[in-house]
């Protein structure tokens, strides 16, 4: 299993929509089908297709390293 971020490239995101995940899968279709799944008010299809998302394999043989950092300033 490898390790994959996903991340919308098109568009407006509004509320109660995704904008990002981080995924185990074996490859870059399983990794988009998760995301699919799980995905908000902007529809499974965002993930699924590559021209409004991006799929990006991280480092096959990852270091310690963080995965994710969120914040909302304000």
């Amino acid at each position: 299993m490898k390790l994959w971020h996903l991340h919308r490239i098109s568009g407006t995101i509004g509320w109660d929509e995704v904008d990002g995940f981080v995924v185990c899968a074996s490859g870059e279709r399983a990794a988009r089908r998760l995301a699919s799944e799980e995905a908000g008010d902007e529809g499974a299809g965002v993930w699924l297709d590559s021209t409004k998302s991006s799929c990006e394999q991280l480092s096959p043989e990852p270091e310690a390293a963080i995965i994710l950092r969120s914040c909302n300033a304000g």
